[in-house]
């Protein structure tokens, strides 16, 4: 692998490279940001394999603080030491990449995999919204549909890309316009005539939501209605989103913060015979 100044040995089974990535070109070299970030060198290495080798990594934090107390940071991976890992199924990304200059979310719970930082909260709830109809197939549900609710009001248009005047103007408690009518995004009816046995959902056993689905269904409920949202996270949001663009990388597209997007979920049961 490349060669980097020696800092911090870790065994990538038991530490993992981040919540963020940017792919660069040589870590080690990446020009020095601001003052406002701290610049430390890491070694991963990668064990498991016929022989072990060394990855080098930058990694960046913010040392200014934003509204909540959180600081953008990101690890700085060379483009081919992220070739290396995704030829070896240690990594993944996107069919797309790994490409230098990008910079890349990982998923919430499979914790190798990494999608475009911009689109992190859109493909979760994607995900989510096609397990959380699968699941409610498998408890019996006859009909299903799922509308896909989006911010559309100033304020929101305001928020909705990355061009924000300064990181202190983004707040998590804004009120938004909202797009109450939604659009259809799944609709499945007639099902219920049987119950498939799944074993390849992630979501079940993490999310309290789905965890209400089997207890509506276990209790002979008819009519089921929620609503599906990602969660706030430190790591990615508007505030650290205009931190990276700033310092060059591109983040995959517009960012949309995650209070401005949701899910809603309308499940029929048959009546209980």
């Amino acid at each position: 692998m490349t060669n980097a100044p020696r800092g911090q040995m870790v065994d990538l089974d038991g530490w993992d490279f981040g919540d963020v990535v940017a792919v660069v070109d040589q870590p080690e070299a990446f020009p020095a940001p601001e003052p406002t970030w701290q610049k430390v060198a890491v070694e991963a290495f990668v064990a498991g394999l016929s022989a072990g080798f060394v990855v080098p990594l930058v990694s960046l934090a913010w040392k200014g603080l934003r509204s909540g107390g959180s600081s953008p940071h990101v690890a700085l991976i060379a483009l081919e030491d992220a070739r290396q890992l995704m030829k070896r199924d240690l990594l993944f990304f996107p069919e797309s990449g790994p490409n230098v200059g990008d910079v890349y979310a990982r998923h919430p719970l499979r914790r190798r995999d990494y999608m475009p930082y911009a689109g992190f909260h859109r493909l979760v709830l994607n995900e989510k919204s096609i397990e959380a109809t699968r699941y409610l197939l498998s408890l019996g549900a006859r009909d299903v549909e799922i509308t896909w609710r989006e911010s559309i009001g100033k304020a929101a248009k305001a928020e909705g890309g990355i061009g924000l005047p300064n990181v202190e103007d983004v707040s998590l408690t804004m009120g938004l316009g909202r797009d109450d009518s939604g659009k259809l995004a799944i609709r499945i009816a007639g099902a219920g005539k049987a119950k498939p046995l799944l074993d390849d959902l992630i979501w079940p056993d993490r999310d309290p939501m789905f965890k209400l689905m089997r207890t509506a269904a276990d209790a002979g409920a008819e009519q089921f209605h929620f609503g599906i949202k990602t969660e706030q996270s430190t790591s990615v949001n508007a505030g650290a989103a205009l931190q990276l663009q700033d310092l060059g990388f591109s983040l995959g597209g517009e960012y949309k913060r995650w209070e401005d997007l949701a899910f809603t979920v309308d499940a029929t049961f048959a009546p209980a015979q």
